[in-house]
């Protein structure tokens, strides 16, 4: 009986066909899970610096202009992002002076991202009194 072939060698071939499907599977999962973690990551440290540039900017605006960005020009420049500004007496070393905090906050995906940031000025120099 030369050349007459037995049905096994075809079970073997199902079967590898079978296990190279569910470890691609496996994998495909596997790398949808990863693109989506990172993407989420992306995201968060997207908005984080959309709220760090606009608590800088309302600092910035205050110690140059004297005034703060209005809320307007705010949702313009960086959408979904909330500023609050609080002014305060410095106290100790920096008695005499204004202690000015803009208060950056804004959602990334399920996260709420706040950014809080400082600066000392004269008063009247965006201090006002």
């Amino acid at each position: 009986m030369i050349g007459v072939r037995t049905k096994s060698a075809g079970g073997w071939l199902v079967t590898e066909t079978l296990v190279s499907m569910a470890i691609l599977g496996v994998l495909m999962a596997a790398l949808a899970m990863a693109r989506s973690r990172t993407a989420e990551f992306n995201d968060y440290h997207m908005v984080r610096q959309r709220c760090l540039a606009a608590a800088r900017a309302q600092l910035d605006s205050l110690a140059a202009a004297g005034r703060p960005i209005g809320d307007g020009d705010v949702r313009r420049l960086w959408p979904g992002v909330r500023v609050r500004v609080a002014r305060a007496d410095g106290a100790g070393d920096w008695a005499g002076l204004k202690r000015i905090e803009a208060t950056a906050a804004a959602r990334s995906r399920r996260r709420k991202v706040e950014v809080a940031l400082c600066r000392y000025l004269p008063a009247g120099e965006g201090g006002k009194p």
